[in-house]
């Protein structure tokens, strides 16, 4: 029986090798190629993401569902990535635009926390809590804090009780700080060592497994939270022991009806 192989430029464009059987009642067939040449075209620019993916599928390699994750990674940062150039601009040009914002004699003394002083002296450090209504300018205050390009800005709205938003995109060589939008009482509780920013690594995402944890050290990182309701007493329905902790922990600031953080 004698084989004949298409040419080899059709490796180029395809992972199966087409072979034509003479005299068979089968005259075409298509034998899939393995993992690591579906892959070394993908690298190479020689198939897109989607065909990837499809001959991924269709090949049939035992290894081919650890490479479709591996590619979805891949593409869904690589969108991103591409991205951020696009997102700093659009970032830096909406803050040039708005008003200047009011200053806040709680705000200045907060912050005298996170001198170069108190690094290596302070063991802990109090959170701020920019309470109020809705369209006060409270999150984009929170950010203007220590500049936009370096607050990791996160959203914490209807997450679970006690849970985060994930923080590994936290990196201390370029954030001073966290902004936690929408963040709860409950959230800040279950969390309690991770926002006073203390000085042991903290395990985050942990659960039976630990297949989803990673650890942060935040060491004078200032915590920032933006809310519209943040019960931080007795009289809103807090126990003892969690409003003395929110009280002592806890620097709420929160305006007069109809002011705003602008100017």
């Amino acid at each position: 029986m004698n084989l004949f192989a298409v040419p080899h430029r059709s490796l180029h464009c395809t992972t199966s090798i087409t072979v034509r059987f003479h005299g068979s009642s089968v005259p075409v067939q298509d034998f899939p190629v393995s993992v690591p040449l579906i892959w070394t075209q993908w690298r190479a620019g020689k198939m897109d993401a989607d065909t990837c993916l499809s001959e991924l599928i269709r090949c049939r390699d035992p290894r081919s569902p650890q490479s479709i994750t591996a590619l979805e990674l891949i593409v869904r940062k690589e969108k991103m990535l591409n991205l951020k150039q696009d997102i700093r601009r659009v970032q830096c040009s909406l803050s040039q635009q708005q008003r200047p914002f009011i200053e806040h004699p709680l705000i200045q003394e907060w912050k005298q926390q996170y001198t170069v002083e108190n690094y290596g002296k302070v063991s802990r450090f109090k959170i701020l809590a920019l309470v109020g209504g809705s369209q006060q300018g409270k999150t984009s205050k929170g950010v203007s804090l220590f500049g936009i390009e370096h607050t990791l800005k996160l959203g914490c709205q209807s997450l679970p009780q006690g849970v985060l938003p994930s923080v590994a995109g936290f990196d201390r060589h370029h954030h001073k700080a966290m902004c936690f939008d929408e963040c709860r009482t409950d959230q800040i509780l279950a969390n309690r060592e991770f926002f006073q920013a203390c000085q042991f690594v903290q395990s985050l995402s942990q659960s039976l497994c630990n297949q989803h944890s990673y650890d942060v050290w935040a060491y004078q990182t200032a915590m920032i939270v933006c809310s519209n309701f943040l019960p931080t007493t007795t009289d809103m329905g807090l126990s003892d022991q969690d409003a003395d902790w929110m009280t002592a922990n806890v620097v709420v600031v929160q305006l007069a009806a109809g002011q705003t953080w602008f100017k």
